[in-house]
């Protein structure tokens, strides 16, 4: 999936060549052919990737070209994904939001794309598609509104969440201020104040099963400023400012797949806000607490303390997990952003559970044996959520 790399991208076409001439692949460690029977390889590849190939690797390959989305064909793609959620509401005023709140939406990604460009502090600048897709997702989630203001107020809080939230600096945030208010009173004709006053000042959206505007400040104020934790760089917030950065958190550990990236001082690492906004929604917390002793072992069981989480074990019920890593650490220990990378994207397993590990899940889960890898697999994918934590300055990340 997007070679872009020309190095990565020849090592991996060796192979597929090596497959399709012999039928297997080469142990290294056992200085044999081993055969592999009914494998299939689809290789996602930029065309960039193809230059400067062996001609005799791009052999082993059928090419299937794929043209991506032209701006005149966005529209129409996000009104149809958005029109399955709401073509089963009664109201017909609400069923005719989706290409209203589809141009807005393209509107804000258009100008954030010419205007803000990722750079050595700001490397996540760098806007695709994927964004879209999210505010889309984040409007499917919402509960049934009566009105169409409730939508808007709903299609700003995903704007706010997705785009507003990427962004480093006042000027940057202030800039998109100013473009999102544009777009409230161009795109659904009222001003960006009267949208706020209606919810109440606030378009914070949370919630358990259900996922809709929090109308009590108080409420979620009480309960965050509940939770306090012991330790020097684990303070919970106390402030209106913390409990914003908490509230920022929560929102994004809501989504499914909510996983986070959070661009912070490694001296102060907001470790506590996490757990604030984990408790708030009820998720256990896992911190991997990288050093100079943390080994691979160290790192296993954190992973296997994130299973047993998942799928509830010693009388605990089974609960959504929330995974924190200092991404700096991923340098030292390679493993580690191997192992993120294959559970968040596809929940395997291999290498992290020992036998011990697997009797507790299966009593947790209640799963036979036959079953067991897959309803865990399906708990990692739908219940997992990895926070990082980086230097805002972006040198780790480089």
């Amino acid at each position: 999936d997007d070679l872009h790399s020309t190095g990565v991208a020849g090592e991996i076409l060796h192979l597929v060549k090596q497959h399709a001439e012999a039928g297997a692949l080469f142990d290294r460690k056992g200085l044999a052919l081993t055969p592999l029977a009914r494998v299939g390889f689809v290789l996602v590849m930029h065309p960039e990737a193809l230059q400067g190939m062996d001609p005799r690797k791009l052999g082993a390959l059928q090419f299937v070209p794929f043209c991506p989305l032209e701006p005149a064909d966005l529209p129409a793609t996000y009104t149809t994904i958005l029109e399955t959620r709401f073509s089963s509401i009664a109201s017909s005023a609400i069923r005719a939001l989706p290409p209203v709140l589809v141009n807005a939406m393209l509107a804000v990604y258009h100008e954030e794309r010419r205007r803000l460009q990722p750079g050595p502090g700001a490397p996540h600048y760098a806007l695709s598609t994927s964004a879209l897709v999210n505010v889309c997702e984040g409007l499917m989630m919402v509960d049934p509104q009566e009105e169409p203001t409730g939508y808007y107020c709903a299609w700003v809080h995903e704007m706010e969440r997705v785009f507003r939230d990427r962004l480093v600096t006042q000027a940057d945030q202030a800039w998109f201020d100013k473009l999102l208010s544009d777009t409230v009173e161009d795109h659904f004709g009222m001003s960006y104040a009267d949208l706020v006053l209606k919810s109440n000042g606030c378009l914070l959206f949370t919630g358990g099963p259900s996922y809709g505007p929090v109308g009590d400040m108080t409420w979620l104020e009480d309960r965050l400023r509940g939770t306090a934790f012991n330790g020097e760089r684990e303070v919970a917030a106390r402030t209106s400012a913390g409990l914003e950065d908490v509230n920022r958190i929560l929102r994004r550990l809501r989504q499914p797949h909510g996983h986070l990236l959070l661009l912070t001082e490694l001296g102060g690492l907001p470790v506590g806000y996490v757990r604030q906004a984990a408790h708030a929604l009820g998720f256990g917390v896992v911190v991997a607490e990288g050093g100079s002793y943390y080994m691979a072992d160290e790192w296993r069981g954190d992973l296997q303390r994130v299973l047993v989480g998942l799928c509830g074990a010693g009388g605990v019920p089974a609960a959504p997990q929330v995974l924190c890593v200092t991404e700096a650490w991923l340098g030292a220990l390679p493993q580690m952003y191997l192992d993120l990378l294959v559970l968040v994207k596809r929940g395997e397993l291999d290498g992290v559970c020992d036998p011990v590990t697997w009797q507790r899940l299966a009593r947790g889960t209640g799963a036979p044996h036959a079953q067991l890898r897959q309803v865990v697999r399906q708990r990692v994918l739908r219940d997992l959520r990895v926070v990082l934590l980086a230097d805002a300055a972006g040198a780790s990340l480089a």
